[in-house]
């Protein structure tokens, strides 16, 4: 009987050990009813990378390891970016770009973009390779109310200084980002996109960190989505 009593806790204590773990998602893709992401899991710290022509390093905040990605139906690898940490060499100071980590960072494009980052490097011969503006297209909330943060939903337009300091938002509620060019002489961006039915084009001053002008495209016709 004693014996019988004593295997009866080592059974609890085996059952307890071998409970599943609950799998974890990135918060940066996992929202809750209010469009806002819900699920708290670990982050990481990713490589810091120069900011060519500056004294500033950049390094992406991200999920923290493998898991099933919510931007896809398939495995899909840690690395989804949900904020940027920025590092003055200079003044041995560090700047987050936003407030919290609880959005999607798709794209970032540095400007001037310099000869080091053109394929080939004629494609921008004479540019700067200072970076001044870093541009960044971020899904905030989940639009299409999938329970997740994706590029089918509402994407806003962004720019910061160099140093990630003056985070400003151009371009809000586009619903497809099409291409951005940026023009040297002027230090403008065009960005071409797509929001409430309607194509447009906005042409943005960077040093300003203002939208000065909005064109309509050229009507592509009813059969074209």
């Amino acid at each position: 009987m004693k014996a019988r009593l004593f295997l009866i806790p080592a059974v609890l204590l085996l059952c307890v050990a071998c409970r599943p773990k609950p799998n974890k998602v990135s918060d940066a893709a996992n929202t809750g009813g209010n469009g806002q992401p819900s699920v708290k899991v670990d982050r990481r710290l990713g490589n810091f990378k120069a900011v060519p022509g500056t004294p500033f390093q950049m390094a992406p905040i991200v999920a923290a390891e493998w898991e099933r990605s919510l931007l896809s139906k398939s495995n899909y690898p840690a690395g989804q970016t949900a904020n940027y940490l920025f590092l003055d060499t200079e003044t041995a100071t560090f700047v987050k770009l936003l407030d919290d980590n609880r959005q999607l960072i798709t794209n970032t494009s540095q400007f001037p973009t310099g000869p080091k980052a053109c394929r080939p490097k004629t494609a921008c011969a004479g540019q700067s390779e200072t970076v001044k503006s870093i541009v960044y297209t971020i899904v905030k909330q989940d639009t299409n109310n999938d329970q997740r943060l994706t590029t089918d939903d509402s994407q806003t337009i962004a720019v910061s200084d160099a140093n990630g300091k003056n985070y400003t938002e151009l371009i809000q509620d586009a619903d497809v980002v099409y291409h951005k060019v940026y023009k040297q002489a002027t230090q403008r961006l065009l960005v071409a996109y797509a929001r409430d039915g309607k194509r447009l084009l906005d042409v943005i001053d960077l040093t300003k960190k203002q939208v000065i002008e909005t064109k309509p495209m050229v009507a592509l016709g009813a059969d074209v989505k």
